[in-house]
């Protein structure tokens, strides 16, 4: 896996003494290592050691894509927040509108009657959808707005079908006792 550790590109991740390390390729100025917080090791390569924030960011990058540090220019990120590669993060957003485009077609499905049998499908593909996508690629903003958002909208759900349940039981309840001792 190669790591590109802000503007020091193609790093590799090392084990150094007992520290995690990204080692820069040789051909960077001795200004730009230092500039990027990278420390020349007594073998002459140049090291940057890993704060655990950083090494925990390696480690869950998907396999077979690069591990990419960068201030941005991405709209909404944060100043020194990991960003996804942009191979990942299309990869990320497909799954997420794919994730959007299932739940879609299931709310529109619920309204043709006829077709109300296959909803649940949709619905589920929908959820399998962004729990890939929050699984593979975990620091995408958009998938972790959408998780919220269902979340958000499960949570009303089942509260919806509480309060429809006991709403259902007093009414039940009030017909009863008001049908006690007519006609027995």
């Amino acid at each position: 896996m190669r790591v590109h550790y802000y503007g020091i590109a193609n790093c590799f991740l090392e084990q150094y003494g007992t520290s995690p390390v990204l080692i820069a390729p040789e051909n960077y100025s001795v200004q730009m290592m230092q500039q990027y917080g990278f420390v020349q090791l007594s073998d002459g390569r140049w090291a940057h050691y890993l704060t655990e924030a950083e090494f925990r960011y390696i480690q869950t990058t998907p396999i077979g894509s690069d591990a990419v540090f960068s201030y941005g220019p991405q709209a909404g990120s944060v100043q020194g927040e990991p960003q996804l590669d942009p191979e990942s993060k299309s990869k990320a957003d497909k799954l997420t509108w794919g994730s959007i485009a299932s739940w879609v077609i299931a709310i529109i499905l619920a309204q043709i009657e006829d077709l109300q049998v296959i909803v649940p499908v949709f619905s589920v593909i929908s959820l399998v959808l962004i729990i890939i996508a929050r699984v593979k690629y975990k620091q995408h903003r958009f998938s972790k707005v959408m998780m919220t958002v269902y979340l958000v909208l499960l949570a009303v759900g089942i509260a919806m079908a509480v309060i429809a349940g006991l709403v259902l039981v007093a009414m039940c309840n009030s017909c009863v006792s008001s049908c006690d001792g007519h006609g027995m």
